[in-house]
C-alpha cells in the first residue's frame, strides 16, 4: 500500500513536469527562486575564490549554483501549480451579449462627459 502510493506520488510529479504548466504565485516562486540563487552563487563564489585566491574555483562556484537553480527552477514542478487559474469558459452567446451591451453603450451619448462649460469658462475663453 506504501510503495503503491508513493509510485502514484511519483507518477503525478512526473505528469505534472511534463505538462509544463505554472500558475502566476509559481511564476514568482520561481523568480524569486532565481533571483537568490543568483545572489548566492556569487556571493559565495567571490568569497571562495577570493579565500583560494583562484579565479577558476569562483567561477565553478558560480556555475555550479547556476546548475542547481536550473534543475530546481526550470521544470514546471507541483509545488509551481498549486494555484491554478480557473478560466471563464466559452459560451458564444454570452460574449455576443456582452459585445451588443459594449455596442450599445458606445451608441447613446453620456451627460456630464467632456468639459463643464459654465459661466466662468465662457468668460475666460472670451479674455482669449
Amino acid at each position: 500500500m506504501g510503495i503503491s502510493s508513493c509510485g502514484e506520488t511519483l507518477a503525478s510529479c512526473f505528469k505534472a513536469v511534463k505538462s509544463g504548466t505554472v500558475d502566476f504565485k509559481g511564476q514568482e516562486r520561481v523568480y524569486s527562486w532565481l533571483i537568490y540563487f543568483a545572489w548566492a552563487g556569487g556571493l559565495s563564489g567571490f568569497f571562495v575564490g577570493g579565500i583560494l585566491e583562484d579565479f577558476t574555483v569562483t567561477v565553478y562556484t558560480i556555475l555550479m549554483c547556476m546548475a542547481i537553480a536550473a534543475i530546481l527552477c526550470f521544470p514546471s514542478w507541483p509545488c509551481f501549480h498549486r494555484h491554478p487559474v480557473e478560466w471563464t469558459p466559452h459560451d458564444p452567446a454570452r460574449l455576443a451579449a456582452l459585445f451588443t451591451q459594449h455596442q450599445t453603450q458606445e451608441e447613446t451619448p453620456q451627460k456630464g462627459a467632456g468639459k463643464k462649460r459654465g459661466k466662468k469658462s465662457a468668460e475666460v475663453q472670451r479674455k482669449n
